[in-house]
């Protein structure tokens, strides 16, 4: 029988390998996530090229990293890179100018360059799903400033502060408009949101209330094909095919995941597995309900602070404790 651990919040992301070619140029590689996501070329030398890794044998390992990991990640590699390189990164990365209701300070070109790699994920993974991606790009259109905040704090710290690199993660963040930089460098609200929602739902957005417009949460719960409805459907769509098989229970019929992974979308975990307990063997549905109960009442500690790039740099042994608990998400 499969493990009884069940990580169903890990995102896999920015885990670069040399693939195929997908750029009109025939002499270079690709560099590819593990979510199926290509990576051309053009970032991934440009990058290179700022940071002048070319002749580096870190390149790909330091490359990779930032992807996953932000800007910020630089701090781990300050012994590798030239001085002049490294001290404009980092003199130029300062937590305290990323407020959501301050005008965003200067953009490096690296910088640039993962925040355009940011974005093109986000449009890769919305391929499937285009009402998705029209509601990015509107508000991107109605509300640049908090859309430019999103995308800001993606490209500096990746997935430290939100626990995933999902579109969900990124719809939770453009409508919670409430839960700005300030409350993820103070607070634990928007992780605390992630749990709730991930294992308990869509209407636990409820208890969040006070971080959203009304007339805005009304609309994303009510609406079967609103957003937010939309992309946690994606998240429960990713997670329940590799659990199901985990616990060796196939895709009867070629839609127990779809029946799944709707109900838990509308009621949970919990509430949504019952759906579909009549379709599966009782001595697989057991074990299966039981990983799920552990999952979902698992506590989850609070995420770290945010920390300065000086307090960063000055304790090494704090920021190989941070990478690490990030490259495991």
């Amino acid at each position: 029988m499969a493990s009884n651990k069940v990580d169903v919040d890990a995102d896999d992301i920015s885990v670069i390998s040399v693939a195929t070619n997908c750029t009109t140029k025939s002499t270079v590689s690709n560099f590819t996530t593990s979510s199926d996501i290509l990576i051309c070329d053009n970032i991934v030398d440009e990058i290179s090229q700022v940071l002048e890794l070319d002749f580096d044998e870190q390149r790909n390992e330091i490359i990779s990293d930032i992807l996953r990991n932000g800007r910020q990640v630089l701090v781990k590699y300050q012994s590798v890179l030239i001085p002049e390189v490294y001290s404009a990164e980092i003199n130029n990365f300062n937590d305290d100018s990323i407020t959501a209701t301050a005008h965003l300070s200067e953009v490096t070109p690296l910088l640039k360059l993962i925040k355009q790699y940011v974005y093109q994920r986000w449009e890769t993974a919305c391929a499937n799903e285009p009402t998705v991606w029209e509601f990015i790009n509107k508000l991107k259109a109605e509300n640049n400033d908090h859309f430019e905040a999103v995308l800001r704090r993606t490209a500096e710290y990746g997935t430290t502060y939100t626990k995933s690199s999902s579109i969900l993660a990124v719809v939770l963040q453009l409508l919670f408009q409430g839960i700005d930089d300030d409350c993820l460098r103070n607070e634990s609200v928007f992780v605390n949101l992630w749990n709730s929602v991930t294992s308990g739902g869509l209407h636990e957005c409820n208890n969040f209330a006070t971080y959203i417009p009304e007339d805005d949460l009304k609309e994303q719960l009510h609406d079967p094909d609103s957003p937010l409805f939309l992309a946690l459907r994606m998240y429960y769509h990713e997670k329940i095919p590799h659990l199901f098989k985990e616990y060796k229970i196939p895709n009867s019929k070629q839609n127990l995941h779809k029946l799944a992974a709707d109900n838990v979308t509308q009621n949970g975990w919990l509430a949504g597995i019952q759906s579909v307990k009549g379709k599966i063997p009782p001595v697989k549905y057991e074990p299966l309900l039981q990983a799920i109960k552990t999952m979902v009442t698992s506590s989850v500690s609070e995420p770290p602070k945010l920390l300065s790039v000086s307090t960063v740099a000055a304790t090494s042994t704090l920021v190989d404790k941070l990478s690490s608990d990030t490259s495991s998400l």
